[in-house]
């Protein structure tokens, strides 16, 4: 066998090592985290249906805006969605915190969606951030949620 291929050999089996040994450690951090993880997104979604209890749904998107606003890193925008979705459960609907779209899954309705995404975060002075993206999936599974009729959403009498 030649030298060279010996170094490719020794250098691959190395990375294969690595590798393994970095999916044992992530997988040991999971393991041992995720139960904290669990607790405080239940303590987030606890704290954002007692929020929407005296807010309108204006009121969740505007707070977890404002919220995400002052730590915009990932944990945070999994944080606030997490908070958002429970807000916008017991909050009062309102017609304006909705885009005029329909729950489309054509290639066509999906470009829809995500300019309405990228449309919602330009609104709140977040253009192109991620993590507001990721609010604005929840206000969109709110307003496609089916238990949400379409007259509360539209402030018509029930």
């Amino acid at each position: 066998m030649q030298r060279s291929t010996r170094i490719v050999l020794v250098v691959l089996g190395v990375i294969v090592v690595l590798g393994l040994a970095a999916i044992g450690a992530v997988t040991w951090f999971i393991a041992r985290n995720a139960d904290g993880w669990v607790d405080r997104g239940r303590k987030q979604m606890e704290e954002g249906r007692a929020a929407g209890a005296m807010l309108d749904s204006r009121g969740c998107v505007d707070r977890a805006i404002a919220d995400y606003r002052e730590d915009t890193g990932p944990i945070s925008a999994i944080a606030q969605r997490v908070w958002l979705t429970g807000c916008l459960e017991t909050a009062t609907p309102e017609r304006a915190v909705c885009p005029t779209l329909k729950a489309d899954t054509t290639l066509e309705g999906v470009g829809e969606l995500l300019a309405a995404r990228a449309a919602f975060c330009a609104r709140h002075g977040l253009p192109g951030d991620q993590g507001c993206q990721q609010l604005a999936e929840a206000v969109e599974a709110f307003c496609f949620d089916v238990d949400t009729p379409e007259s509360e959403l539209l402030g018509e009498p029930q």
